[in-house]
């Protein structure tokens, strides 16, 4: 059983390890969603910007990047309620992850 557990301790460890390394580059093609929802540039720039958040807000968390996670779901609500402060709210938990990724 030990054996067992420490293989599925080691598996995870990588999978967190690659899920960070890949970080940048998921927050990098985000942002690019975020500009599009922005400036209204598809059809689908607001679904896709939510899709992308929501999936990032979701492994995230099985990882244990919490703070991601919880940047994530703030986005997700503002996108969800469409108020005036929403945009300006949505730039600044964008920036706020993009900050995460440099430390």
């Amino acid at each position: 059983m030990t054996d067992e557990f420490t293989d599925i301790q080691t598996k995870l460890h990588v999978l967190k390890q690659q899920f960070y390394t890949d970080l940048p580059a998921r927050l990098e093609q985000i942002a690019a969603a975020g500009h599009n929802w922005l400036n209204a540039s598809t059809p689908t720039a607001k679904s896709d910007f939510q899709r992308l958040i929501h999936n990032l807000a979701g492994t995230a968390g099985s990882y244990g990047f919490h703070e991601v996670t919880t940047l994530c779901k703030k986005i997700e609500n503002a996108l969800r309620t469409n108020d005036s402060n929403s945009e300006k709210s949505i730039q600044q938990w964008m920036n706020q992850l993009l900050a995460l990724i440099k430390k």
